[in-house]
């Protein structure tokens, strides 16, 4: 029931509704069926008109990805790997799952390599996890 509830929703929301509905659905008193159908404003199929819905604020994004290299610099730091050790979990925990979406999904260049600010965020983080970490374990 929620499927098909949910169903009834996403074509009632696109203009989508065709005559026939009562026959896809086998609904037994459609009310939405009634929905006028314009012929002169098919549904948009691209998202460009989204995009500004779509986005976040750059802030939100370096936060997560100083988040993230930290947390994967604390994991690497506290198995004693050495300083490379620490680079390359810090950027996998931060960055592996930007790539993954930008090279796969979205077919698209990084955003690695379109904006250098999140290496630099990942080395801020891995250079206050050694310093402060090491503060930390002498005191």
């Amino acid at each position: 029931m929620v499927y098909r509830d949910s169903l009834v929703n996403l074509a009632a929301a696109l203009g989508t509704v065709r005559t026939h509905c009562r026959h896809l659905f086998a609904i037994s008193s459609p009310a939405w069926c009634a929905l006028p159908i314009s012929r002169q404003d098919p549904v948009r199929t691209d998202f460009a008109a989204m995009r500004p819905i779509l986005e976040l604020d750059p802030t939100f994004d370096y936060t997560a990805t100083f988040l993230w290299a930290t947390s994967g610099a604390l994991l690497a730091a506290r198995r004693g790997y050495d300083i490379v050790g620490v680079v390359v979990i810090a950027m996998v925990s931060a960055l592996g799952g930007g790539l993954i979406r930008d090279a796969i999904f979205l077919n698209q260049q990084p955003v690695l390599i379109r904006q250098p600010t999140y290496l630099l965020l990942v080395a801020i983080a891995v250079v206050a996890v050694l310093v402060f970490g090491r503060l930390v374990q002498d005191s």
